[in-house]
C-alpha cells in the first residue's frame, strides 16, 4: 500500500516535526549493538542482496559472462588463502582459494553480480532547479559478490560461509573502464563505493521493482476483473483477496508518490523522471518471467550456484509451489476440460481487456489468449504471487532499509569519487567527514523514512 497521506503533507509534516528524528525508530543496522548488522559490515551490506528489501537484482556470474571490461582490474588478483599474513596480503587476496582468482571461481557458482546499467541507462543526470550539475548525478554502478562455501564441505573450514561484497566500479560505463573500489581501499571511499550501489538499487526497488511491477502491471487485472466478471465467478472470488485493494492503492500511489508533489521526485536522485523509468522498464517487463521460478532461471539460479543463505530464493519456492498447487486444485474443481476454459465467455472478456486495453501494443506470445487450464494455472498463480508474496517481500523491511541514509541513501550528492579524492582514515571522532557530506540533506531523509514507515 502507499503512505496514508500524500507526498506534499509528508514533506510540510518533516518540516514542522524538526526532521522526524524524535517520533521515529532506530533501525538494526544504526546500531553497534550487533556487529554483524551494523551498516558498514560488508557482509550485512551483501545480505540485503538476498534478504533485503530488493532481494531479486541479484544474478550469478558465469565464466562465460565474466565482465572483463568492467573488472579487468581484478582479472590477476589471486587468492594467498585464509590463513595468509594479513601484513603482506589483500582482504580480497585472503578470501579466495590459494592460487584462484574470481573469474574461475565462477566455474563454481561463487560470484555473483549487480548491474544497473539497463535500468537505468534511459536517465540523464539532470539536477534539481538550482543544484550545480557537478554536485548531482544518478549513480550507475556494477558490484561483484563472492560466496565460498563448498556444500562438499571440504573447504568450508578455510573459506567464507556468508556472501560478502568484494569489488564495486561505479562508472563501468566510463572510456577507461571506470575506477575498481574493493574491500582493501580505505574505509571512506569503500563505503563511499557501497552507497553508490546502495543508491542505485533504491532507484530500481522503489520505482521499478515495486511500484511499476507489483502495483501498476497488476492494475489492467483488477479493472478487468470488475468489468468482465461475475462477483460469483470462480476466478473472481480466487483473486479478489489480493486485487481488492490495488485500484485505490495506485491512485493513492500516484497522487502521493510519483505525482508532481510525490515522494519519489522530491527525494529519489532521478528526481522527475518516474515516469521515464516506468516506461523503459515496461518494455522489458514479460509476465512470462514474472513468476519466481522463472524469475530465478533468468538471474542464473538454477541450483548449480554455491549460496546457501538466500532466504527469497528458498522461502519463495515453497510458497511458489503451494500457491500452484492450490490454483491447481481450485481450478480443477470448476474447469474439468480445456475446452471448458475457452467456453468461460467471462474470462475470456477479463484476459482480452487486461492483454489488450490493459497493455495496448504488447506481445504476449503464447499467452495472448489463454487455451487451456495449465495456461490459466500459471497465469493465476503469477498475480497471486506478484501481488501478494512478492509485493510483501519487496515492501515489509522498507523502513529498516531506509529510514538510516548512511545504509541506503536515495540520493547521493557530488561526483563519483575517484581513489585517493578522500583522506585514508576517518577522523578522531569515528565520523566519516567526506562521506557524509555526500549524504542526502535532512528533510529529504526524513521524507523517505516516514514514507518507508507508512508505505
Amino acid at each position: 500500500a502507499g503512505p496514508r497521506f500524500g507526498g506534499k503533507d509528508l514533506l510540510q509534516k518533516a518540516k514542522e516535526c524538526g526532521g522526524l528524528r524524535h517520533k521515529l525508530p532506530l533501525p538494526p543496522c544504526a546500531s553497534r549493538r550487533n556487529p554483524s548488522a551494523f551498516w558498514s559490515d560488508d557482509c550485512a551490506f551483501a545480505r540485503q542482496a538476498t534478504q533485503g528489501c530488493h532481494p531479486c537484482h541479484l544474478r550469478v556470474l558465469r565464466a562465460d559472462t565474466w565482465p572483463s571490461k568492467t573488472f579487468r582490474a581484478l582479472q590477476h588478483v589471486r587468492g594467498v588463502g585464509v590463513g595468509a599474513d594479513p601484513t603482506t596480503s589483500g582482504k580480497l587476496q585472503r578470501l579466495l582459494p590459494f592460487g584462484r582468482t574470481l573469474q574461475e571461481e565462477c566455474e563454481l557458482g561463487r560470484v555473483f553480480s549487480v548491474d544497473y546499467r539497463a535500468e537505468l541507462e534511459c536517465i540523464t543526470s539532470v539536477p534539481p532547479l538550482g543544484v550545480s550539475p557537478d554536485r548531482w548525478h544518478v549513480p550507475k554502478p556494477a558490484a561483484l559478490y563472492y560466496c565460498g562455501v563448498d556444500p562438499g564441505g571440504r573447504e568450508r573450514a578455510t573459506l567464507p560461509r556468508n556472501l560478502v561484497v568484494v569489488a564495486v566500479n561505479l562508472e563501468p560505463d566510463a572510456e577507461d573502464g571506470g575506477e575498481v573500489f574493493t574491500l582493501d581501499d580505505n574505509a571512506q571511499e569503500w563505503a563511499l563505493a557501497k552507497a553508490h550501489v546502495a543508491c542505485a538499487d533504491a532507484q530500481v526497488h522503489l520505482v521499478c521493482s515495486w511500484y511499476f511491477r507489483t502495483q501498476v502491471c497488476m492494475e489492467p487485472a483488477a479493472v478487468a476483473m470488475r468489468r468482465n466478471m461475475s462477483t460469483m465467478h470462480p476466478v473472481y472470488k480466487l483473486l479478489r483477496p489480493y486485487l481488492r485493494h490495488l485500484v485505490p492503492v495506485c491512485a493513492e500511489a500516484r497522487a502521493s508518490l510519483t505525482g508532481d508533489s510525490g515522494i519519489f521526485p522530491a527525494v529519489l536522485a532521478v528526481g522527475d523522471q518516474v515516469e521515464r523509468l516506468c516506461q523503459e522498464d515496461y518494455k522489458r517487463w514479460m509476465i512470462q518471467t514474472t513468476g519466481l521460478p522463472f524469475d530465478l532461471e533468468s538471474r542464473g539460479f538454477t541450483g548449480e550456484e554455491t549460496l546457501e543463505d538466500y532466504p527469497y530464493r528458498d522461502d519463495g519456492k515453497l510458497i511458489w509451489r503451494a500457491l500452484f498447487a492450490y490454483v491447481g486444485d481450485y481450478l480443477g474443481e470448476y474447469y474439468k476440460e480445456d475446452k471448458e476454459v475457452r467456453r468461460d465467455t467471462e474470462l475470456m472478456a477479463w484476459w482480452q481487456e487486461f492483454t489488450q486495453v490493459g497493455f495496448p501494443g504488447y506481445a504476449w506470445g503464447d499467452l495472448a489468449d489463454i487455451d487451456d487450464v495449465p495456461e490459466l494455472q500459471f497465469v493465476l498463480t503469477t498475480i497471486m504471487w506478484t501481488c501478494g508474496p512478492q509485493s510483501s517481500a519487496l515492501s515489509t523491511s522498507m523502513y529498516d532499509a531506509y529510514a538510516f541514509p548512511p545504509a541506503r541513501p536515495v540520493a547521493l550528492r557530488g561526483l563519483p569519487h575517484r581513489r585517493g579524492d578522500i583522506a585514508e582514515t576517518p577522523d578522531a571522532s569515528g565520523s566519516f567527514e567526506a562521506f557524509l557530506e555526500r549524504m542526502p540533506d535532512k528533510s529529504s531523509s526524513a521524507v523517505m523514512a516516514g514514507g518507508a514507515q507508512t508505505g
